[in-house]
């Protein structure tokens, strides 16, 4: 008898493929880990003939439910092979495999049954959309499915609130500097790491660096990486250290010893979330949970207010630098000013502004408000502000204004063994530095390396060397004998008289980083010939007469001065004077 192809298929062995997918490596208790899915889905292939080809086993492991199709990678690589008829019949422990959402679960299986796929569950027998019976009992499977998954992250978030309340750590991987006691389940402090996390922060707070910065010299220094056991109890140690790593670890308020669980929305915003409500969820539900201290509050604070202030100053692609750039808000509108430029005019007569700030607004956010036709604010130029500069260097002259924060930073209360193994790391760093350049010198002198390569290698060693130096110069200062100490005042009276010689003689950019250090905000009114500058000294700091400011009305934490900012008249009378040229032309067009 002839076998036709129509008979021929229906006699044919079926290919099939196999999914599997569990959310945490845990779920052997509940029996549906990847080997009881894996045995059970192969005997099914067995006892039904069913064709299994290695290439057709999928496995979504540590994969949630609730993820979609194009989430999961085993899942999307299935979709794909059965566009391409690649087997006959799917095959799954359970239908919660495929999704714990009611609609993917739906559509999923209507997606087979339109590419020809059949979809087998072991735990729910066929499972179809072909007829109304089979669709009805699909839905409600699918419901179930779903309705199970909600009822396990209620007890699972049941059980983690009452844990949480216990003082107990329940979000997973500890944060560095700790570890997870396996008896009270309770965070404790790891001696090695904590002392790498206090370093970060010092670096950062007292010696303003920034993040790249700091990422540099953890790697420089070999410092230890985040080490944790996975869910299989292996230890997972990080490659190397990463800014978004240093930058997690230096806004977790944890190491303050008071971590809130359950008080950030998610996903974590980093600092964002720290300073800005609107990613924190209300007060009533967060959980204190206290864990051993590493940095004070103090110290987190500082912290958090330097990496604010590493945002708002950090260099961006700018032709110029601007003194007041970052300081200057606007008094009439609340707005952060702009930095601007405008060039000397062609005729070489006309006054112009050179640079000058402004308060810039997008084009969307000037429709049916004052800025549709212009900027009512106009523009400042930066010289009317230089009598800012001038009130900052006046109270920098008083010797009591700037002797306790010079005393406070040159002899810090430190630990003196900390600070000796320090310092000996800091020897080996030099060490290090040495021998590479004595390699660097040596592939040079072989001809192995051209001049422009041997430059750059060898300018980026001598700036290394120059930090480290700087460094080793910071910590020396905190080992003074008792006998050293005794000359505190001589030592302050130096570094003043450095000081004041220093301020005599700033350059442009140094001038910058003196307003960034003492002063936090400016807020302007041009208009009113007036600026309002919050610094960063105390309240009962003296202001000398001479200073163009007055101390304002109301109560402030720190000292705030209305200063008499330069007229734009004024600003134009003095360009005039220096040039000559602009001068006569001014006059012979009887503007003067």
């Amino acid at each position: 008898m002839d076998i036709t192809n129509e008979t021929f298929t229906n006699i044919r062995q079926k290919r099939a493929a196999i999914y599997l997918r569990v959310s945490t490596e845990d779920q052997a208790d509940n029996g549906t880990s990847l080997e009881t899915q894996e045995e059970a889905l192969r005997k099914c292939c067995l006892s039904n003939n069913y064709m299994l080809n290695s290439e057709h086993v999928y496995i979504d492991g540590g994969f949630s439910g609730n993820l979609p199709i194009e989430q999961r990678p085993a899942l999307s690589a299935l979709f794909e092979a059965a566009k391409l008829k690649e087997f006959d019949i799917v095959i799954i422990y359970a239908l919660d495999r495929l999704s714990r959402n009611f609609l993917n679960s739906v559509k999923t299986v209507e997606d087979f049954t339109k590419m020809g796929i059949e979809l087998f569950s072991i735990h729910e027998r066929e499972v179809e959309t072909r007829t109304v019976n089979g669709e009805l009992m699909t839905h409600i499977k699918a419901v179930l499915a779903q309705h199970e998954r909600r009822l396990i992250t209620e007890r699972l978030m049941n059980g983690r609130l009452k844990c949480a309340r216990e003082g107990k750590w329940v979000t997973g991987v500890p944060p560095y500097g700790y570890r997870v006691d396996s008896e009270t389940k309770k965070l404790v402090k790891h001696e090695a790491e904590a002392e790498v996390v206090q370093k970060f922060y010092e670096w950062l707070v007292y010696e303003k660096c920034s993040l790249r910065e700091i990422t540099r010299r953890a790697i420089e220094q070999n410092l230890p990486t985040p080490k944790h056991k996975n869910a299989k109890g292996k230890n997972r140690v990080g490659g190397k250290w990463y800014k978004r790593t240093i930058n997690r670890i230096l806004v977790n308020e944890v190491y303050t010893g008071a971590f809130y669980y359950n008080k950030y929305k998610r996903p974590f915003q980093f600092l964002n979330a720290v300073v800005d409500e609107q990613h924190q969820r209300p007060q009533e539900d967060h959980i204190l949970i206290t864990v051993p201290e590493i940095v004070s509050q103090e110290l987190f604070k500082k912290a958090i207010q330097q990496l604010q202030d590493n945002r708002r100053f950090q260099k961006r692609n700018e032709k110029r630098v601007y003194l007041f750039a970052g300081l200057l808000h606007s008094g009439y509108s609340g707005k952060k000013l702009q930095s601007g430029y405008q060039s000397p005019k062609k005729d070489k007569v006309t006054p112009y502004l050179g640079k000058y700030y402004h308060v810039y607004v997008p084009a969307l956010e000037r429709i049916g408000t004052d800025y549709d036709s212009g900027n009512p604010e106009g523009q400042c130029a930066e010289s009317r502000l230089m009598p800012i500069w001038d009130t900052l260097l006046a109270i920098l002259s008083d010797p009591k204004n700037v002797i306790p924060q010079l005393e406070e930073y040159t002899f810090k209360t430190s630990d003196e063994a900390k600070v000796k193994k320090e310092l000996v790391q800091l020897d080996k760093q030099f060490d290090t530095l040495k021998t590479k350049k004595q390699r660097i010198q040596e592939v040079y002198l072989e001809a192995q390396m051209d001049k422009d390569d041997y430059n750059s290698r060898m300018k980026q060693v001598c700036k290394d060397e120059k930090d480290l130096t700087i460094q080793k110069q910071k910590l020396s200062q905190m080992l003074l004998k008792k006998t050293e100490q005794k000359d505190r005042d001589k030592i302050i009276q130096s570094l003043y008289s450095k000081l004041q010689t220093k301020l005599d003689n700033l350059s442009y950019e140094e001038q910058q980083y003196i307003l960034r250090l003492f002063v936090e905000k400016i807020t302007l009114y041009h208009k009113k010939g007036y600026a309002e500058v919050a610094f960063k000294f105390p309240l009962n700091t003296k202001v000398p007469t001479s200073a163009p400011a007055s101390v304002t009305e109301g109560k402030h934490m720190r000292l705030v001065l209305h200063v008499k900012i330069k007229s734009e008249s004024d600003r134009r009378k003095e360009i005039l004077k220096s040039n000559p040229l602009m001068q006569r032309g001014n006059a012979l067009a009887g503007n003067i």
